[in-house]
């Protein structure tokens, strides 16, 4: 199996005429897509959560502590033609299997607890909403069927679209943005807004300044 791997800097600081550190990478598979950057279990540290379709999972990378070491390695049984690139990233790696394709991820905070809850769309036409545990652990999804989706990212998004203090969830597909409103953490059946074909990068925002979101 071949890999892709992605790779940052750190800011230097102060800023210096050495501005950025060495290179960091991470090893991600070949099919891998939709890089999200948060602090996804609300530890104070940033994370970075990718989706790697050639092994169905969703990889969670936790960061770590200076200093702190990541607690055992994944052992693969299949070959690593890229053996002599080493990962050096400060980060835990944890995954979620998902046993299907996914096209694109989104979190945010749906039941109110301060947690950020795992969103996903799929090649079956379905959002998955799993709930975030204790532990880094992820509840067991609920699976909302939605018409035709669109197979890339920047298609999911999430605000309080009606002003009840719940963040609802907007889905951009292939010929309409689907709107799930957020009823205390329960999701009414979705409604569709035609938006034809060629969109592309979903948002949320209130663009003319009357507090509503748009």
């Amino acid at each position: 199996m071949s890999y892709r791997f992605l790779s940052f800097f750190f800011l230097a600081s102060p800023l210096t005429a050495q501005t950025f550190s060495e290179p960091l990478a991470v090893k991600v598979g070949w099919d891998a897509q939709a890089l999200y950057l948060g602090d996804v279990d609300r530890d104070g540290r940033e994370d970075m959560v990718i989706i790697n379709n050639d092994r169905a999972r969703i990889v969670f990378r936790y960061g770590l502590k200076p200093g702190e070491k990541a607690d055992g390695a994944e052992i693969s049984v299949q070959e690593d033609r890229w053996e002599h690139v080493v990962e050096n990233a400060p980060y835990q790696k944890r995954w979620l299997t998902t046993g299907l394709t996914a096209y694109d991820l989104h979190f945010a905070d749906l039941n109110g607890d301060e947690k950020l809850d795992l969103i996903y769309t799929t090649d079956r036409d379905e959002l998955y909403i799993q709930l975030q545990l204790p532990k880094r652990e992820w509840a067991e999804p609920e699976i909302i069927k939605l018409r035709e989706l669109k197979n890339n990212w920047t298609t999911i998004a999430s605000g309080d679209l009606d002003a009840d203090g719940d963040e609802d969830i907007a889905i951009l597909g292939a010929n309409a943005v689907s709107v799930l409103k957020n009823e205390k953490g329960t999701f009414t059946k979705p409604s569709y807004y035609p938006c034809g074909k060629s969109n592309y990068n979903l948002q949320i925002q209130d663009l003319n300044g009357d507090q509503k979101l748009d």
